[in-house]
């Protein structure tokens, strides 16, 4: 493991230099470069393909630094949900555990699932990743489309 941190000391993202930065010091202002370059040199590694290699097929990504990013994105947006979750819930007045789960649950799918994906989108235009999650938005959307739409005799 010590290999990949001083790899990581050596490690370059445009102009960002990781050289100087220490463990004691990683937590600082550059943690999700820091982490995402550590994923990206543990990936490396690895002869066969991995977790972040697999990803980067499946979503068709360019780098694996850019499917670092597309979960560091999924994070924000879950935690933000989090937080933002049940001021909502108890601002239309949806008790949790009120014996009404199902009400409850259709209440919370339509009120807090439509602001994960504008959440989802506004995380990805900071990370510079807005064009992969608005293609996965559009997807989303003609599948919902073909659920609802017209059957051909």
């Amino acid at each position: 493991m010590t290999g990949v941190i001083e790899k990581l000391q050596d490690f370059k993202i445009g102009k960002l230099s990781f050289a100087g930065y220490s463990n004691a010091n990683w937590a600082g202002e550059i943690w999700p470069f820091s982490l995402a370059a550590f994923l990206v040199l543990l990936a490396m590694e690895n002869e066969k393909p991995g977790f972040l290699q697999r990803l980067q097929t499946k979503w068709k990504l360019e780098s694996l630094f850019q499917v670092v990013m597309v979960l560091v994105v999924f994070a924000c947006t879950g935690f933000t949900i989090l937080f933002i979750k049940n001021p909502i819930l108890d601002f239309f007045g949806i008790e949790r555990g009120g014996g009404q789960g199902a009400i409850n649950t259709l209440l919370y799918l339509l009120l807090v699932l439509p602001l994960y994906q504008i959440i989802l989108l506004i995380y990805g235009f900071i990370f510079g990743q807005f064009n992969f999650f608005w293609e996965k938005e559009k997807q989303i959307f003609r599948r919902i489309g073909k659920l609802f739409g017209k059957k051909g005799n």
